[in-house]
């Protein structure tokens, strides 16, 4: 059990890592293509396209990292004017909502992934893809989403135990 734990917190990382390369990936690309479009040279026919298609990866590929850091938006003021029981209990609510969620949406991005697949549809815009490949992160991403609502909702840590970082919350 350990050893899968090792390899889940692996696969949590190495998302992270590839959605900081795609942020990258995708600045590079705008630049390249502002710059050539500034000097009257046609931009790459693919840049529009790839830039939309990785920030749907990048968004999620990052998100359970973000969720295990405490990293995404906490409305701080809500959470410090309520009691400890009650802030317990908003989080139970908030955990459970999200795990709820994310598994939700795994399954149907799971279903609508394996059916564009099966038909082999085709995004068609300035480089065909398989439509599937676009819907291919989500199942994943939600699936990892849900595990770390649920690791927060049953393990030792805590969504509320620390302050959000400086500019993290509402």
């Amino acid at each position: 059990m350990h050893r899968l734990a090792r390899i889940y917190d692996a696969t949590i990382v190495a998302s992270a890592v590839v959605a900081g390369a795609l942020v990258a990936f995708i600045f590079a690309a705008i630049f390249v293509d502002v710059t050539v479009h500034a000097f009257g040279v046609q931009p790459p026919v693919w840049a529009a396209s790839a830039v939309e298609y990785a920030m749907l990866y990048l968004t999620m590929l990052a998100a359970p990292w973000l969720v295990r850091k405490k990293a995404h938006i906490v409305i701080d003021v809500v959470r410090s004017q309520i009691s400890e029981a009650a802030r317990r209990t908003l989080e139970l609510i908030v955990c459970a909502t999200a795990i709820v969620a994310c598994f939700i949406l795994a399954y149907f991005g799971a279903e609508l992934t394996i059916d564009t697949y099966e038909r082999g549809d085709l995004d068609i815009r300035s480089v065909d893809m398989p439509r599937w490949l676009l819907y291919a992160p989500m199942p994943a991403g939600f699936l990892l989403l849900g595990i770390e609502f649920a690791r927060l909702l049953f393990g030792a840590d805590s969504l509320y135990r620390d302050k959000p970082a400086e500019g993290g919350g509402l």
